[in-house]
């Protein structure tokens, strides 16, 4: 088997970025869904957001990030994974912007990018359960 180097690099960034996003998620769950809640939602109380809406995002955020980094990493339903991703980034930086929190709007933005990238460059995803189950 020889080795594709574009397809390589599109395996370990996928991998890499699963891996960051589902550390995301795990952190956030240990410390508990509660606690991280209740910490965005204090994090929040001068954006113009229903602290309702904020309470529940903090609840969902971090099961998002575990079950997207988990799909990720061995890339499986990648595409989905990936759009799912670029649609939780955008809600996170939608709810820095109206923080006006514009240095973490813009680390965001790397995330962002990111996800593009692996979207756009799909069609390289040979090292994954994706390429190896025929999808």
């Amino acid at each position: 088997m020889s080795v594709n180097e574009p397809e390589l690099a599109y395996g370990l960034f996928r991998i890499g970025l699963g891996t960051n996003i589902l550390l995301h998620g795990i952190v956030r769950w240990r410390k508990g869904l509660r606690t991280f809640s209740r910490t965005l939602t204090s994090d929040f109380s001068s954006a113009p957001l229903p602290p309702i809406l904020v309470s529940l995002f903090g609840w969902i955020l971090p099961i998002m990030e575990t079950l997207i980094g988990s799909l990720l990493i061995p890339g499986i339903f990648t595409l989905p994974t990936l759009l799912a991703g670029t649609l939780l980034l955008n809600m996170l930086i939608i709810g820095k912007c109206l923080q006006s929190d514009w240095p973490t709007a813009s680390l965001q933005l790397i995330y962002l990018v990111c996800y593009v990238a692996l979207i756009w460059l799909t069609n390289a995803n040979r090292y994954s359960l994706d390429y190896a189950l025929g999808q």
